[in-house]
C-alpha cells in the first residue's frame, strides 16, 4: 500500500497480506512499536531477516528501534518467539503477566519515519502466521500523512499501554517466569 494513503486490509484476494506489509514497512522505518496480545514463532520466522536487519542498525539516540508489548493471557504466546525476539539488538519487550486484570485484545503495529510518513496498522491480527497471511482478519492502515490526528491518537494509545505498570520490561533472563505464566 502507498505510504500516503490509508487502507483497509481484508482477506478478499485484492488486499495485500499484512505480513507482506510489515516486511516492507521494516525496510524503511526508523522506529517500530507493536502491541499484540500474543506472538507465535511462525510469524516471527516469516519476516525474521527483515526484522534482524532492522534491529541491527542502532538508532541515533541510542533508544530501542523495536518496542513490543504483549501478554501471557490465555498462554497463547510461544516461548520460542520471545526467545528469538530477545536475541535482537536494539529491542525492548514488555510483558503483562496480570491476565486477570489486563486482558489485552488490541493489535497495533506502528512504523515511525522521521520523514513524517509513518503508518499504523490496527485491527484483529495478532503476530501469528495465519493472522498475517490467510486468516479472516481485518486491519486498517492509518497513514500519518492522510490522517495525522488518527496517527497521533495511535501513538498516544500505544504509549498508554507501554507505560502501564502492568507491563513489565523483560529480557531473556525472565524466560522462566514467562514460561511459568504461559503454562
Amino acid at each position: 500500500t502507498e505510504l500516503v494513503r490509508s487502507a483497509l486490509i481484508v482477506p478478499d484476494g485484492k488486499s495485500p497480506q499484512l505480513g507482506n506489509e510489515i516486511s516492507l514497512e521494516l525496510r524503511s522505518s526508523d522506529r517500530v512499536e507493536w502491541l499484540v496480545s500474543f506472538i507465535k514463532l511462525s510469524a516471527i520466522n516469516a519476516f525474521y531477516p527483515q526484522l534482524r536487519d532492522f534491529c541491527n542498525t542502532p538508532s541515533p539516540d541510542g533508544s530501542p528501534r523495536l518496542r513490543i508489548a504483549t501478554t501471557t493471557y490465555i498462554g497463547a504466546t510461544e516461548p520460542g518467539a520471545l526467545k528469538k525476539l530477545f536475541s535482537l539488538p536494539n529491542t525492548e519487550i514488555k510483558v503483562c503477566f496480570n491476565s486477570s486484570r489486563t486482558r489485552l485484545h488490541a493489535k497495533a503495529y506502528l512504523f515511525h519515519r522521521e520523514s513524517g510518513f509513518g503508518s499504523a496498522y490496527i485491527g484483529s491480527a495478532n503476530l501469528s502466521s495465519a493472522a498475517l497471511s490467510s486468516g479472516m482478519e481485518w486491519t486498517v492502515k492509518v497513514s500519518q500523512q492522510e490522517l495525522p490526528y488518527l496517527w497521533e491518537r495511535s501513538k498516544i494509545a500505544f504509549e498508554g499501554c507501554w507505560n502501564d505498570p502492568n507491563f513489565e520490561t523483560c529480557t531473556i533472563e525472565d524466560m522462566p517466569r514467562i514460561e511459568a505464566a504461559l503454562n
